[in-house]
């Protein structure tokens, strides 16, 4: 019954893991997606502050925007 019990919560926490996961997952997604969208509107460093990626995050996908 206790080791039940025990696997039980080891599954509810890898459940809420891999929910916390993919919900994190999403939201960069999401943010790469707006960062895409303002590439040729504003300046890197802007675009960071307002989605909340890094520099160099922002930087690569200018990058993979120019095609190289």
């Amino acid at each position: 019954q206790e080791r039940r019990e025990i696997f039980i919560q080891d599954q509810r926490g890898a459940l809420q893991l891999a929910q916390r996961v993919g919900r994190e997952e999403g939201d960069y997604l999401a943010s790469q997606r707006i960062a895409i969208n303002l590439l040729h509107v504003l300046d890197d460093e802007s675009i960071a502050n307002n989605t909340g990626l890094s520099l160099d995050d922002v930087r690569a996908l200018r990058q993979q925007d120019k095609g190289v």
